[in-house]
């Protein structure tokens, strides 16, 4: 009996450390898990507007707390390879990318996070190659598909008719859904704003389903108010990059190489981009 308590206590106590490690609830989400994109703007079908609603410029963002997935964060999201998405010949290539920005009370010690984003489908014929950016940290992802070869396909041309656009047109009978998740390195998020950028910088399309946090308990997700300031450190607006409190203040902050928002989901805010590239993964 002794003997058998004993490993029972060993066990547990090489079991623990393990679990703790793992986020333990969901911190923020946009969209639901469906394996649909519906609750998006544009959805089911409307593509071709999405320039037209000044959908994926480096300003427009999507405020997590205020933002409305309806209005604010399309169902899609095209590559450089679809001229819907702004590509010509007489405009050269365009690349699109979706910005949210969340705000987090405080941080505890210890704790580990994952940024998890599920998409509905993407497109095949020029498989997209993202660029995932989570404050500092940079993931270069190449999604990849049975029987398609990124490095069998043909050089695009500037333009391309649309291609695969039964999901994005609201059939997704075929539709391969893809789980994308990225474990965020020690130190990535900090107390106050912080900022997630999804880009596609080669190939086609994605359609989401849904883009989430999952984090330690005890986190707190704050609503945004007034300016939101994601780089305060590079100024004096406020320590620990907060929601900065006046428009003075916001532009201090970008004057100095900060990133100030405003509290509107179609504004135009001075916006720093930073980016730097890491090596490519295949999922």
């Amino acid at each position: 009996m002794t003997k058998t308590l004993f490993w029972l206590l060993l066990l547990l106590s090489v079991a623990a450390p393990s679990h703790a490690q793992q986020p333990e609830r969901t911190l923020w989400q946009v969209g639901k898990a469906d394996q649909s994109g519906a609750e998006f703007a544009l959805a089911p079908a409307g593509f071709r507007k999405f320039v037209g609603q000044d959908f994926g410029y480096e300003d427009k963002c999507f405020f997590i707390g205020a933002s409305k997935e309806k209005q604010d964060f399309p169902y899609v999201l095209p590559g450089p390879v679809d001229t819907w998405g702004g590509t010509w010949s007489t405009a050269g290539w365009r690349t699109n990318q979706v910005n949210l920005l969340f705000t987090l009370k405080k941080l505890p010690a210890t704790g580990s996070y994952k940024l998890v984003i599920r998409l509905a489908d993407y497109a095949k014929t020029f498989l997209p190659l993202l660029q995932i950016s989570i404050n500092g940290q940079e993931e270069r992802i190449q999604l990849s598909a049975a029987g398609y070869d990124v490095r069998q396909q043909r050089r695009p041309t500037m333009t391309e008719s649309p291609a695969d656009t039964a999901s994005i047109s609201g059939n997704l009978v075929k539709a391969t859904p893809k789980i994308i998740e990225i474990p965020l390195d020690k130190g990535v998020l900090q107390a106050g704003g912080n900022q997630v950028t999804i880009t596609v910088t080669e190939g086609s399309w994605i359609l989401f389903d849904q883009v989430s946090l999952l984090g330690p308990s005890g986190v707190t997700v704050q609503r945004p108010q007034q300016l939101f300031c994601a780089r305060c450190n590079a100024c004096s607006v406020r320590a620990g990059c907060r929601w900065a409190a006046s428009a003075a203040a916001a532009g201090e902050c970008a004057a100095r190489g900060g990133h100030a928002y405003p509290k509107r989901t179609a504004g135009r805010p001075n916006h720093f981009q930073r980016a730097s590239r890491k090596g490519r993964v295949r999922v």
